[in-house]
């Protein structure tokens, strides 16, 4: 079943008159930088923007992921490889996890769902929930 059934079927949202998902994302919208963590090493330091984005080590990494792992243990996720990028000698591999199904078909409309999957190797894990 395509996501946008899924969704559906999930009732994540409605089938709009033209046939689209709308969904309603509730009184909390937008990107909360209290939520959003990335870790901060000789990688990130320089390559990474960081203004408003929580920081922190790999030894801190844990916490948010076992949190996550906790919650997510009784949900059906959404995992999906995908390209940041077109170009082929700039494209980010992406690993993608979502909780909703509509999250995952809406990243497929922001990103690019590769046709060869093959040697695909993520350099990049997003966890949307």
């Amino acid at each position: 079943m395509s996501l946008h059934g899924q969704s559906y079927g999930r009732r994540e949202g409605l089938v709009s008159e033209g046939g689209g998902l709308a969904v309603s994302t509730g009184a909390l919208t937008g990107r909360s930088a209290n939520d959003k963590f990335t870790v901060r090493d000789a990688t990130t330091e320089n390559t990474v923007w960081q203004d408003n984005n929580k920081a922190m080590p790999w030894a801190n990494f844990d916490i948010p992921k076992q949190n996550f792992l906790a919650h997510s243990r009784l949900k059906n996720l959404f995992e999906q490889d995908i390209l940041g990028g077109a170009d082929p000698a700039y494209a980010l591999p992406i690993r993608m996890i979502c909780e909703f199904a509509w999250h995952a078909l809406f990243i497929q409309h922001l990103l690019i769902v590769p046709k060869n999957r093959d040697g695909f190797s993520p350099m990049l894990t997003v966890i949307s929930r």
